[in-house]
């Protein structure tokens, strides 16, 4: 990924940590890290993260909120098709965040918490916040 593609990402995949948009972009290259890495830290907490990855994990995550959204049926009257919202709880861990589905039913407004299915349920947050 090259300085401009990394900074045109920026303003699609919010901060991991704070889900700002926008953010500066960073090439990190030197002896012995092979290619170049795009890094893109938040503008409004200062957060550093590797941006290929954030956007990969984005892309994902919209494909896994759409396929629960057509098959997770509200657990109180059965409705199907819930509104479905992606969130994290930053503050939860130090080292891990706490991700999962919310959703809303369309037909009677109950909310429900649905866990997130990953390869590794303990995958550590990349990056790290920058100091004050």
């Amino acid at each position: 990924m090259t300085l401009d593609e990394a900074t045109a990402k920026l303003q699609e995949v919010p901060c991991p940590y704070c889900l700002s948009l926008g953010g500066l972009a960073i090439m990190v290259c030197g002896p012995g890290r092979g290619d170049c890495e795009s890094i893109g830290q938040c503008l409004r907490c200062g957060y550093k993260f590797n941006v290929e990855f954030a956007a990969a994990t984005l892309a994902r995550l919209k494909e896994e909120q759409h396929v629960r959204e057509r098959s997770s049926p509200c657990p109180a009257c059965g409705a199907p098709e819930p509104e479905i919202h992606f969130a994290c709880d930053t503050q939860k861990y130090s080292c891990f965040f706490d991700c999962f589905f919310v959703a809303t039913c369309r037909a009677c407004g109950h909310t429900f918490r649905i866990h997130v299915s990953t390869d590794d349920p303990m995958r550590p947050r990349t990056g790290s916040r920058a100091a004050s």
